[in-house]
């Protein structure tokens, strides 16, 4: 019975971590959370993605949301402007970026922040790979922050 109880602690203390782990950008669902206008996950064992959306009457401060997600893994790579010749180069990063999140903002004067996550996205058919699939964007008036990951397959 003694081997019991640290058995148990040590089971729990593992599953705790370990889901964690299952939701990569589920962190960002505790960001201002009170500001949220929407959030989409979908997680599953072979990939998932999060995207949230915050508003709010008060600016977002990119330094404030850069630092949130260096504090939580994800490492800025750079920022750029939807129409910037970076988003136009042909690699898989952009076309999650082009594809999922700038066909569905009405908004073209846009701030997007790059991350590598430390999370996976592979192209159906496995013809290529990224880490560089978190994204933060802030629209122009600063009042509207999206957020959006995609990891696995």
């Amino acid at each position: 019975m003694k081997f019991l109880k640290p058995n148990i602690l040590i089971v729990v203390s593992f599953l705790f971590i370990a889901c964690n782990k299952t939701k990569p950008s589920g962190f960002w669902l505790d960001y201002k959370d009170n500001l949220i206008a929407s959030k989409h996950t979908d997680n599953g064992p072979y990939g998932g993605e999060t995207k949230v959306t915050w508003k709010n009457k008060q600016k977002f401060e990119s330094r404030d949301v850069i630092n949130y997600a260096e504090n939580n893994g994800w490492k800025l790579i750079d920022s750029l402007k939807p129409d910037s010749e970076k988003v136009k180069k042909s690699n898989y990063s952009n076309e999650i970026l082009i594809d999922n999140i700038l066909s569905t903002l009405k908004e073209n004067d846009l701030t997007i922040y790059r991350f590598k996550t430390g999370w996976i996205a592979i192209k159906p058919g496995n013809e290529s790979d990224t880490e560089i699939n978190g994204f933060a964007i802030i629209n122009s008036e600063r009042t509207q922050l999206t957020v959006y990951q995609l990891w696995g397959e």
